[in-house]
């Protein structure tokens, strides 16, 4: 059953993965200047800086694709804006790049290298080299600063810009407010494009399950909450992922050994509440009536109580000698493992998602390696299925 759940899941996603076109409200620009509204294809990558694909209509099947010299720009309603521009940053060529601010001084952004731009003439990179140095104390970095020269000269017909220029960092929060605060200063107006785009964004979430494990079978059942962090204005389809998960289970299974002397038989039982943190990394495809989504990380699984024993059976290979007893055995406080999990999530009502989700755990075994049966000693598989609600 396991086997052709997860083949799927895999074939799902996999699916989902060849066709991850994301059409969102938007715009171009013609040469003539005239704008078509229509659909963007929402690009992340350095691919939304070489290529713009356009549908006047959500249910187009063709989509038109737009090249840097074919259109003056694109972007999308409420969100982000590109121009088409030539530029010299390791080579000279014309591209789509981000505008981040627009006004007497516009702030662009191409990859991780930003540009300033001065009444629509003057059009300079913004650099800081690093390099390494040898001083009296040892090796040591040092930074050119070139950018804060750019904007200082940039910048100097407005002396408090201009002695904010001297200190700004080159990251893209600093340059958007320093060219903010130039424009305020001749009372220009200023379009911030991901003005209303969080830097953070944080989605909470429960979820409770059940899950198989390898101990044998199981009543078993879990409650979490976890919560997924993102940078919308880096990637929203990347979070971290992790929170807190509560689990009470019983196991019932049996299993054999040998050796030279003996063929032990056991018949195990298992009670456990465990805590479980897990820890990862969380990619979720561009948003459709169903959205898919999977996740990797790591798990520290944390034992509030567990009591383990088995009736043993002993039999003697030379005379064939019954002996019965019990044994049992203390389990570690914490195990560490890993984790990978694949799901799909709808959306009910404006921010409000639900979600299933079918996650695979390892960890290390529980007990050691002369304390118990071998069933034991090494990686514990699980598999979990949950379902949820998610803001």
């Amino acid at each position: 059953m396991k086997q052709p759940l997860l083949l799927l899941f895999s074939i799902f996603i996999a699916q989902q993965i060849c066709a991850q076109n994301d059409f969102r409200p938007g715009y171009i620009i013609t040469k003539e200047g005239d704008t078509l509204n229509g659909f963007v294809n929402y690009k992340v990558g350095l691919k939304k800086f070489e290529i713009c694909s356009y549908k006047k209509t959500k249910e187009q099947k063709d989509q038109v694709n737009y090249y840097p010299n074919q259109i003056d720009g694109y972007g999308f309603v409420g969100d982000r804006f590109f121009e088409a521009k030539e530029i010299t940053a390791e080579e000279s060529k014309k591209v789509f790049i981000e505008v981040l601010v627009k006004g007497k001084a516009t702030l662009y952004r191409y990859n991780s290298d930003f540009f300033i731009e001065k009444n629509d003439s003057i059009f300079k990179q913004l650099v800081n080299e690093v390099s390494i140095e040898y001083t009296e104390l040892g090796y040591r970095e040092k930074q050119s600063n070139r950018h804060i020269g750019v904007l200082t000269y940039l910048f100097s017909d407005c002396p408090k810009v201009k002695k904010k220029a001297q200190t700004v960092q080159l990251k893209e929060k600093a340059l958007v407010n320093l060219t903010k605060a130039y424009n305020d200063c001749f009372n220009e107006p200023s379009i911030v494009f991901l003005e209303n785009i969080p830097w953070l964004k944080a989605n909470v979430g429960f979820s409770p399950g059940c899950f198989s494990s390898e101990l044998g079978n199981a009543t078993a059942f879990s409650f979490g909450a976890f919560v997924d962090i993102s940078v919308p204005r880096v990637n929203e389809r990347i979070s971290i992922h992790t929170g807190a998960q509560y689990v009470s289970a019983n196991f019932e299974g049996s299993s054999t050994r040998s050796n030279r002397f003996f063929n032990f038989s056991y018949e195990t039982t298992t009670i456990m509440e465990q805590l479980r943190i897990p820890v990862g990394i969380k990619y979720t495809f561009p948003e459709k009536k169903v959205t898919p989504y999977f996740a990797v990380g790591v798990m520290n699984n944390i034992n509030l109580k567990t009591n383990m024993v088995s009736m043993v059976e002993r039999e003697r290979i030379v005379n064939n000698v019954l002996e019965n007893f019990e044994e049992s055995a203390d389990l570690d406080t914490t195990r560490p493992g890993f984790w990978a999990g694949i799901g799909i999530k709808k959306t009910i009502k404006n921010t409000l998602n639900a979600f299933l989700e079918l996650r695979f755990e390892r960890s290390t075994g529980f007990v050691g390696e002369d304390r118990f049966q071998q069933q034991y000693r090494y990686e514990l598989q699980n598999f979990q299925l949950s379902i949820g609600l998610s803001l």
